[in-house]
């Protein structure tokens, strides 16, 4: 298990990232609104919105556990589920990246 100092700075981290992502999610919806709904009618941005909610889920699904695994009674089992968690965010966060560079359908 990753010492304590080390997941408490990591938890400051994520705090940092979910705030970014809510910066993101407002520019983006300001964006949309500046070309009229145009981009928000399009398939690939509504996969992506839809991935970015899913990130900001992880984000905090993530905070759970590592906050779980800094209490009194936690294993390396929290950890290892964020680890799992990051890395599928990761995944995501290239998925958004491919949708938004290609805009395939």
């Amino acid at each position: 298990m990753p010492p304590e100092p080390a997941l408490r700075a990591f938890l400051r981290l994520l705090r940092l990232c979910q705030a970014s992502l809510g910066l993101m999610l407002g520019t983006g919806a300001v964006l949309i609104g500046i070309v009229h709904g145009a981009f928000g009618r399009q398939r690939w941005m509504m996969v992506s919105v839809a991935l970015f909610l899913v990130l900001g889920a992880g984000t905090a699904l993530v905070q759970r556990d590592l906050k779980k695994a800094l209490a009194a009674t936690g294993t390396t089992v929290h950890v290892e589920r964020a680890h799992r968690l990051l890395l599928a965010m990761c995944a995501i966060i290239v998925i958004i990246a491919w949708l938004m560079e290609s805009k395939p359908f």
